[in-house]
């Protein structure tokens, strides 16, 4: 979609000069992969125009100094409300969950080998068995993957029966996970 078109498009249904700057904006940083604009100028000309708010119910959104596209704002908003409320969850459960972690000692210490130094997989696997919503990050090799398989067991000896959905962010990523968890 050319930017052109988005800025007559607009100007028809009643964006202003400024709206249209920030629209093609977005664009472009959408083609680039983000989906906010961080809005540097002209932030009150910007909220005055009918087609922005800041709750989500027109086609843009201003938050702050951040510029969204509608749908954009809606999918972050919703991972953060699902973030937020496996975060509440967590005090519910996490004493329970300590309980089954101290009787799966002899589990845990045959899935990481006792080691003098600071066991990141070891760390980031307890971590997601223990709390509601986890992120495991790092660089090629720095076993990622290990780590996930490793807090699986540790997740289906307590509860066999469950179902669990991955998501990977690369066909290659997800081919590396589902072979690594095969095994």
């Amino acid at each position: 979609m050319e930017t052109n078109y988005l800025r007559t498009y607009f100007k028809s249904e009643g964006a202003d000069t400024v709206l249209c700057d920030y629209i093609e904006k977005g664009y472009e940083r959408l083609l680039e992969g983000h989906i906010v604009t961080e809005v540097t100028d002209k932030i009150k000309e910007l909220a005055a125009s009918e087609l922005v708010s800041n709750t989500g119910d027109q086609p843009f959104v201003l938050d702050q100094n951040r510029f969204y596209f509608q749908r954009y704002f809606s999918y972050e908003t919703d991972i953060i409300d699902c973030v937020k409320s496996r975060v509440a969850l967590n005090k519910k459960v996490l004493e329970q969950r300590e309980g089954v972690l101290l009787k799966s000692e002899t589990l845990v210490n045959q899935l990481f080998e006792p080691t003098e130094e600071f066991d990141w997989q070891r760390i980031g696997a307890l971590n997601c068995f223990l709390n509601n919503f986890s992120i495991i990050s790092g660089g090629p090799g720095t076993g990622k993957t290990r780590t996930v398989a490793r807090f699986l067991c540790l997740f289906f000896s307590e509860k066999p029966l469950a179902r669990v959905a991955l998501v990977a962010q690369t066909g290659k990523a997800a081919a590396r996970l589902k072979e690594t968890l095969d095994r």
